[in-house]
């Protein structure tokens, strides 16, 4: 590994000139092999990542350039330096195989032409039907049904318009303790 002070070759995998900035100073990558300080390679990369390359369960991000370094006459490095060109995603996240819903932001312009963020009711007006709708997937709400002690209860209460209290009070303490 090179340490560094050592030159090493930055490889821009496109057939575009990259550029990357460094210590406030922009450095531009011809197509092809460009030979640096091996303490460019970083900034190169970080600077020009594969957009629709990066995996959700790590850190890996696909890259447009790669590195190589002589060791001894031998070339050693482990980035890919095969051609590649930048692809058409428009986020730097790999969403294959999911569902996006793109939302839109808005903004409301007032009387007196200002601009602002929209209300919690205008913004719920321009949720997409996908993500208002409830998921297919919910549960349904409960069915209250009827047991058999609330269908004696509703009876006696219907019952109790001619009875008193004491003759209620021992129907009511019959239908509970059976």
């Amino acid at each position: 590994m090179p340490d560094n002070g050592d030159f090493v070759t930055i490889v821009n995998r496109t057939s575009k000139a990259l550029e990357y900035q460094m210590n406030g100073r922009i450095y531009e990558l011809k197509p092809g092999p460009n030979e640096r300080p091996f303490e460019h390679v970083r900034y190169a990369k970080d600077q020009n990542p594969l957009m629709g390359s990066a995996d959700k369960f790590s850190v890996q991000i696909g890259s447009l350039v790669g590195h190589r370094w002589e060791t001894g006459g031998k070339t050693e490095g482990r980035d890919d330096i095969t051609p590649i060109e930048q692809s058409t995603s428009k986020e730097l996240l790999d969403r294959q195989g999911e569902d996006v819903v793109e939302i839109q932001t808005r903004h409301v312009v007032t009387r007196g032409g200002a601009n602002r963020p929209p209300t919690a009711d205008e913004a719920t007006d321009a949720i997409p039907a996908q993500l208002a709708a409830p998921p297919a997937h919910a549960p349904s709400p409960p069915v209250d049904t009827p047991s058999p002690l609330k269908a004696q209860l509703s009876e006696l209460l219907a019952d109790s318009k001619g009875m008193n209290k004491a003759t209620l009070a021992k129907r009511l303490e019959e239908l509970t303790s059976a």
